[in-house]
């Protein structure tokens, strides 16, 4: 007797159907698919401006005094890069490495735009922290970060000292707070 698990029974599949249709897919994909095509497909080359098959690099393509006069002329990378037709990325790279000093080159009448030390007055500071003020709260006033203002407060003896203070005094407050928010959890 033969059991319905044994799959070699002689008996034609249930699944005999969808083998029919599994073969004809995997036909058209062997004809039609790219993943099974033996003939490679051909791709169209750029051509390059000599026809040498190389790109010619940016140091024999163009003159770099030109490009250097040009922009000492006062005129922006991405003007220059049009001026001599190749990418900005490209030409600063090149033009920076070639000649250094047009790293520093800066064109807006002003110095170079940037991080610079904050002239502020440190005894007002230190006298708004003494008066209970918090670090974070003085600092905004005086246009300048909390983070940067606590460095400039350390370098000083009485800077330092008011840094202290402050911090004993949101020390205090948080320590009042946490006693707070615990009185309310008893008594609840």
């Amino acid at each position: 007797m033969n059991s319905v698990w044994q799959w070699n029974t002689g008996q034609p599949s249930i699944f005999g159907g969808l083998q029919q249709v599994a073969n004809i897919s995997k036909k058209s994909v062997e004809t039609q698919g790219t993943r099974f095509r033996h003939d490679p497909v051909k791709l169209v080359k750029k051509p390059n401006r000599d026809g040498s098959g190389r790109t010619i690099p940016l140091g024999k393509r163009i003159n770099l005094q030109d490009v250097y006069e040009y922009r000492m002329s006062g005129k922006t990378w991405d003007e220059v890069a049009a001026h001599f037709k190749c990418s900005t990325k490209h030409i600063h790279e090149k033009m920076t490495d070639t000649f250094p000093e047009l790293r520093k080159v800066y064109f807006g009448g002003k110095e170079r735009p940037g991080n610079r030390p904050k002239d502020v007055d440190i005894t007002a500071i230190i006298r708004d922290i003494l008066g209970g003020m918090s670090i974070r709260q003085v600092a905004p006033l005086y246009g300048i970060s909390h983070v940067s203002l606590g460095r400039k407060l350390k370098q000083t003896d009485k800077g330092a000292r008011a840094v202290e203070v402050a911090r004993n005094r949101a020390m205090d407050m948080n320590a009042a707070k946490k006693a707070e928010a615990q009185k309310r959890r008893a008594a609840a």
